[in-house]
């Protein structure tokens, strides 16, 4: 009987190649054939058993991977005489095939093919040996992701012939290797684990199995008795009763709510229900993070007074004047200092003179404490009295004279027991002694002393007090959805962080703790149960410390919740954006839409207060009478006034929080998603389609490294589904395009027209200029005149919204005034305020939180639905205990310190940064660098990046600005941007230097600060430097053009 050829054909489709794959097949693939390769190893039993039966083997071609085709083929001298027909090969679905995941693609059209040759030249011998012989086909087990940074790119691929042959021959002995092709059996199970079925895993669970078998290989020599556990201890360990790892408490508390049902009527009707509501207490997650020894020194912070500048909260007014913000007691070397203590200058212990504490501070780096200057008076032999010295002010009033200590510099008065005792229980000789104590509200009063009261928590009879830790707290809470889709199926949830931390340690994901989070119960639902713990730890909790080794009390104030608009409104008892008065912060009332607002309706109106929500609680009227809307009549009725009782009124038990200034301008829901969509929207629908077209022709050619994340190059202006990074890489772009375009394309506009593109184009320069201001972390100097600057900015860009407006309902009938209506315009008038009590607004912008939000929604993906409240948090338990009690991420394993976060802690999905670009030495980066041997600024462009002799060398493209010696500026006058020529956009205008190339050591540059560069559409040959770029408006008024190189001397 002659071979028979079965052959498996499908309709040719355009091939997709995947970049750096090396399986030597091109790199192109089908749905249809994701599994040929592992058909040969299926019909290797049914190949064999003809074999050992001295049949045929028949001839069969199969489509290969991609470029391949396989062919089983007879060995020379195969007789025929008992063959029969073979069986067509059956198409079996997989997923992947063990080089790896890919995607769908169309098939190959190429006729290489793939041979595989069985030799049973003698019916039923040698039916257990094979070979395979990999004739072209290149297997590189290796990982070749070109993001990873522990592997160099892949060399480029290179044609060989495409054959693959596997041989049943006497050369191999299957025996030897019984998982042959494989190189043994873990390979053999890994290749199962990863590609057997279709539970796919992603590369980095791959990566940290394989990272976990190399541990376990090592461990199993080390240890010949190890054995492996259950699946009921990995899913349930904690039911152990030999368990000995701790566990977060989680506590479970039962709710009622109000839901709608059908009775046996059928008729809907509301009945209660009740539903469980599991939680970690923020007590709980704050005991155990300050028993982590890498974490407790970081939780507290003393008021930060540094001059004129913003760096961190601790430098906000709340955190300097709010008395639970204030620390009773320092700790300095092995003394501990409190408020009321007697000091003297170090190494004086015969003055007359005493200092007495009254609170504690830093100032650049130094621990330092005001004080009041006291005398010391004998009376008699058995007391010692004390008065303290004393002014009067310009209105004749008693006032006591604070003097600035460096306490590195005072050591306690005396250790006697007469002055032990007068330490904290002193005699004032004063007609007046309780005016001090009331005049000064940092200070707790001796009288009645609270460290009687609540701060000894050692016994009695050792006259000794406890360690006072204060750790302010920061509250997140927000919605996500429990669908792939992100749509529907509502979660809400709260999460805490640490409100000390810095910046970027609160930015980080291992630093966002979840407290509760739940389908069915409304975050103000679970508000109740999150404030009682609150209001305790404001008290005060005795936990361990293990910075000083000691329980310590904690107080541990609530500083700000962060939330986006709706949430916030909930929180301040307010009926929200839609209100006749709906602003959560004052009483600022909407005009009708054919009203123009002015700067003085968004600045005048009276400020809401603690009071207000009290007064709604107990059914008062206001302290005030407001005007209504209709301007005919006032009215003291909170309801009418935008108030309602939400559930947010118990956070009026919170001596520490102001619902009213606490709950801060989120700038990525008021600006991002608010102000910046609204107008961004409007331009592109008063555009028509030529010019929508060509707008969106400069976006997608718009080429910098200036940004942390690029726009994608399938963008549609006339798409709505942009999110919060898309608008912000676009606001920073626009004004550039804007101003290229009016010199270009738009050039021939008509009057009525270019004088609406023109407003438009003047709105978006101020609100580049506002975004560059505002997204900053950090102000090291002149920050009274950056918050002065922000206010201005927000003030002009309100105007320019307002022309806007009124332009286009004059000449292009669009429609009534809506943005300048708008209560996210309005709630910007407020930043400057939140600018004062805390810090810049990227400190507390929600989109790390809602980044956190993808986290929840994963951990729900893993559970049955049916209880994910529960299941939810146990998940999120389990992460952060298992980083406790590895301290942080490491591991003392035989004497050496392997680091666990880098394979097994999640470090690959730490937050991405989407507001600052990275400060890498890369080409085609332009920014200032700093010649570190001249400390000179050079404004350059990095060209190349070279090595000779072993060093690398930068050659930098330099720039230098152009004086404007017409332009004199009042706002920081010897800055670059007031004393150089700008465009019409406000862009820095530069121009290359001569040479305009210069070769540099790159171990000589430090890189300052990315700017975006720009040609310049005004100018031709020159560039400008893109200051609606964040943080760049600043750092060009800041830096000094005497500072900067330039050939020509300004």
């Amino acid at each position: 009987m002659e071979n028979s050829m079965f052959k498996f054909n499908s309709k040719p489709m355009k091939p997709r190649v995947r970049k750096n794959h090396k399986c030597g097949c091109g790199g192109q693939f089908t749905s249809k054939n994701r599994t040929r390769h592992l058909e040969t190893e299926k019909h290797l039993d049914y190949l064999k058993d003809r074999i050992a039966k001295g049949l045929q083997v028949p001839t069969i071609e199969i489509p290969a991977c991609r470029a391949n085709e396989q062919r089983f083929e007879n060995r020379p001298g195969t007789s025929g005489e008992n063959s029969e027909p073979s069986i067509p090969m059956q198409e079996v679905e997989n997923e992947s095939l063990e080089h790896g995941d890919f995607d769908d693609a169309g098939q190959s059209d190429s006729d290489d093919t793939m041979n595989l040759a069985l030799d049973n030249s003698s019916p039923g011998a040698n039916v257990d040996r094979f070979r395979v012989v990999n004739t072209g086909a290149v297997f590189d087990e290796r990982d070749d992701d070109a993001n990873d940074d522990e592997y160099e790119d892949p060399p480029p691929f290179v044609e060989q012939p495409n054959e693959f042959v596997l041989d049943f021959s006497a050369s191999v002995a299957r025996g030897a290797n019984p998982y042959y092709p494989y190189g043994n059996q873990l390979e053999f199970r890994l290749r199962a684990l990863f590609d057997g079925d279709d539970r796919l895993s992603p590369r980095p669970v791959k990566r940290q199995i394989l990272a976990l078998v190399k541990d376990v290989i090592d461990m199993a020599r080390e240890d010949p008795e190890l054995t492996a556990p259950t699946m009921h201890w990995v899913t349930n360990s904690e039911s152990y009763k030999s368990n000995r790892v701790p566990q977060l408490k989680m506590t479970r508390t039962e709710k009622t709510i109000n839901v709608t049902r059908r009775n046996a009527d059928g008729e809907n009707e509301k009945v209660e229900e009740l539903v469980d509501l599991y939680m970690y207490k923020p007590s709980e997650v704050v005991k155990h993070l300050i028993a982590n020894p890498r974490l407790s020194g970081l939780l507290s912070a003393l008021p930060d007074k540094s001059t004129d500048a913003c760096t961190s909260l601790a430098q906000g007014k709340k955190w300097h004047t709010c008395p639970y913000f204030q620390h009773p007691m320092i700790t300095v070397g092995q003394d501990d200092f409190w408020v009321g203590d007697f000091v003297v200058p170090e190494g004086d212990n015969h003055s007359t003179m005493l200092y007495k504490l009254v609170r504690f501070y830093t100032m650049n780096d130094v621990v330092m404490a005001d004080a009041c200057v006291a005398y010391e008076l004998q009376s008699g032999n058995s007391s010692t009295v004390v008065t303290l010295s004393q002014y009067l002010d310009g209105n004749q009033e008693r006032q006591f004279h604070f003097v600035p200590l460096v306490m590195d510099n005072v050591q306690l008065y005396g250790h006697n027991n007469r002055l032990q005792e007068c330490r904290h229980h002193c005699q004032v000789l004063l007609p007046n002694a309780d005016t001090f104590f009331d005049n000064i509200p940092y200070m707790l009063k001796d009288t009645n002393s609270i460290f009687e009261a609540r701060y000894r928590c050692k016994p009695s009879d050792e006259g000794l007090y406890s360690k006072v830790r204060v750790i302010p707290l920061n509250l997140f809470s927000d919605d996500t959805s429990g669908n792939t889709s992100k749509k529907w199926n509502k979660f809400d949830s709260w999460s805490m962080i640490p409100s000390a931390l810095p910046l970027q340690e609160r930015n980080k994901r291992e630093n966002t703790f979840l407290l509760c989070v739940h389908k069915r119960l409304s975050a103000m639902d679970m508000l109740a149960d999150i404030f009682s713990d609150l209001k305790q730890l404001e008290d005060g909790m005795i936990m361990y410390d293990s910075s000083c080794n000691e329980n310590v009390l904690v107080i541990a104030p609530l500083n700000f919740i962060i939330a986006d608009n709706a949430r916030h409104s909930e929180l301040a008892c307010h009926k929200g954006a839609r209100a006749n008065f709906p602003c959560r912060k004052c009483f600022y009332q909407v005009r009708s839409a054919d009203e123009t607002l002015n700067i003085n309706d968004h600045n005048n109106a009276i400020s809401r207060s603690k009071d207000d929500i009290a007064a709604l609680t107990t059914n008062t009227t206001c302290r005030h009478d407001i005007l209504l809307p209709n301007g005919r009549e006032t009215t003291n009725d909170l309801g009418k006034l935008g108030l309602k009782l939400t559930g947010g009124e118990v956070l009026l038990q919170l001596r520490a929080f102001d619902q009213t200034k606490d709950l801060p301008v989120e700038i990525l829901h008021c600006l991002m998603l608010g102000v910046t969509k609204y107008i961004t929207y409007s331009l592109v629908k008063y555009l028509n389609a030529l010019e929508t077209s060509q707008l969106q022709t400069k976006l997608r050619s718009y080429t910098s490294k200036a940004f942390g994340r690029t726009m994608g190059s399938c963008l549609r202006l006339s798409s709505t589904s942009f999110v919060g990074r898309d608008f912000k890489i676009m606001s920073q772009q626009l004004p550039i395009i804007l101003n290229d375009l009016r010199y270009n394309e738009w050039q021939g506009l008509d009057g009525d027209r270019k004088a609406v593109i023109d407003a438009w184009f003047k709105c978006f320069v101020v609100h580049g200029e506002l975004i560059s201001l505002v997204y900053m972390g950090e102000i090291h100097g002149d920050f009274e005149a950056y918050i002065q600057l922000v206010d201005q900015k927000v003030k002009l860009f309100t105007t320019a919204i307002n022309e806007v407006e009124d332009l286009c309902c004059t000449y292009s009938n669009q429609g009534p005034r809506v943005i300048s209506r708008t209560s996210k315009l309005h709630i910007l008038h407020h930043l400057q305020h939140d600018l004062v009590r805390f810090a810049t607004a990227i400190h507390y912008e929600s989109e790390k939180g809602e980044r956190f939000n993808k986290f929840i929604r994963e951990h729900i993906f893993l559970t049955n639905r049916h209880n994910p409240s529960r299941d939810v948090l146990t998940l999120f338990g389990r992460q952060f205990m298992f980083r406790h009690i590895i301290e942080g991420g490491y591991w003392d394993d035989n004497g050496t310190r392997k680091d666990f976060t880098e394979t097994y802690l999640g470090k690959d999905r730490e937050y991405a940064d989407n507001n600052t670009a990275r400060k890498d030495f890369k080409k085609g980066v332009a920014g200032f660098f700093v010649d570190c041997e001249t400390s000179v600024y050079i404004l350059g462009q990095i060209e190349d990046i070279i090595t000779q002799d072993n060093t690398k060398f930068a050659h930098l493209k330099v720039y230098q600005p152009i004086r404007d010696i017409s332009d004199v500026a009042t706002f920081c006058p010897n800055s670059i941007y007031s004393t150089c020529l700008k465009d019409l956009a406000g862009n820095l205008i530069v121009t290359p230097t001569n040479p305009a190339e210069v070769l540099y050591r790159l171990d000589s540059l430090d890189l300052d600060e990315v700017v975006d560069l720009q040609p310049c559409c005004s100018m031709i040959g020159n560039y400008v430097v893109n200051v609606s770029k964040f943080g760049s408006l600043w750092y060009l008024l800041q830096t000094s053009l005497y500072s900067i190189y330039m050939t020509d001397a300004p």
